[in-house]
């Protein structure tokens, strides 16, 4: 993810993202690095980017090219090498074709990141083919993700391969256009004409009434008037036939079961997880809580704060995993 705008700058339609580019950045300011404050290194638009995640994309950038058999690599290494230049460019790049994406009206909804996270195969159980969990959680823990984090960066990059297919991805000219365009400037002819003058054609002959008669009736129609006729009309409308009967309790009640689901809201609630690399450290954390430890403490012996595991307001829908949907949905209002 890291490397693909990089990626799609090389291909055959650079000119189009460049241009996209140039009128993104035109409509909200060249990246800005901001030397004196505390919250945004860089400012693209109205999207400002924090310090902490320019870290963060480095430390995931080290990471990656470590584990791509580049064994030695780190972050001396990558620091000599000018990545956190690239890193900052590259934040800029992504937030101005997310915004572009936004202000074009482009949507990545959860339920589609969710059917990628479940189809891709980087996230399935080589021995069942099936999405699994555990997988998942592997590559969040090695280039340290949080849940909300992963689900975010893979909406907005899928929303920027949405931009990014409709900018570099074109069909072929439909024939019926090619064809009249290709004639129109290929197409070469050569006429020969004459001018008759009213001299040169001459007086016409008196017409007979036996000619006039046989134009008129070979050409009645011109000079016909049009017919007109009369006609009575009956409208019919939808009230005219509904029933004014009183509707019994009985058909409300299957009425209302037939399309029950339209008048639910969906319940919401607010889940904190915290991802534990094995089931003996998840189990004493999940006994720390039932026994009254604050949540909060057990995410920071995690190495996390409490704002990182908290879900604010989800229906069981905005849950990626089955599993956990249905152990967070299935608990009480304070179970564990």
């Amino acid at each position: 993810m890291l490397q693909q705008i990089r990626g799609t700058m090389k291909n055959v339609f650079a000119f189009f993202v460049i241009v996209l580019l140039i009128l993104a950045f035109a409509a909200w300011g060249v990246p800005e690095i901001r030397q004196f404050t505390q919250n945004d290194a860089v400012r693209v638009g109205s999207e400002g980017i924090s310090a902490l995640e320019v870290q963060k994309e480095f430390d995931r950038f080290v990471t990656n090219r470590r584990l791509s058999n580049e064994g030695e690599f780190d972050r001396e290494a990558a620091i000599a090498a000018g990545v956190p230049d690239q890193i900052v460019k590259s934040l800029a790049v992504q937030s101005a074709l997310r915004q572009e994406a936004r202000r074009l009206g482009l949507v990545m909804t959860r339920e589609r990141v969710r059917e990628f996270l479940q189809t891709n195969e980087q996230f399935k159980n080589p021995r069942t083919g099936k999405f699994d969990n555990e997988a998942l959680t592997g590559i969040m823990r090695e280039y340290n993700y949080t849940v909300r984090e992963f689900e975010d960066r893979l909406q907005s990059d899928l929303l920027r391969n949405q931009l990014m297919s409709a900018i570099s991805v074109g069909g072929p000219a439909p024939k019926a256009v090619v064809d009249p365009l290709v004639l129109r400037e290929t197409e070469k002819r050569t006429i020969s004409y004459l001018t008759i003058t009213d001299d040169m054609a001459g007086a016409p002959a008196a017409a007979t009434p036996e000619a006039l008669k046989g134009y008129y009736e070979a050409n009645s129609a011109q000079f016909m008037a049009p017919e007109y006729r009369r006609f009575t009309a009956v409208v019919l409308k939808s009230d005219d036939f509904v029933d004014r009967t009183k509707t019994s309790e009985e058909e409300l009640r299957k009425a209302y079961d037939a399309k029950k689901s339209a008048y639910e809201t969906p319940e919401r609630r607010t889940i904190y997880q915290i991802t534990y690399d094995d089931e003996a450290k998840a189990k004493a954390a999940a006994d720390a809580v039932r026994g009254g430890r604050p949540f909060e403490t057990l995410a920071v012996e995690n190495g996390q704060t409490l704002a990182d595991v908290t879900f604010t307001d989800v229906t069981k829908r905005d849950l990626v995993d089955p599993k956990v949907a249905d152990a967070a949905f299935g608990a009480g209002e304070t179970g564990a």
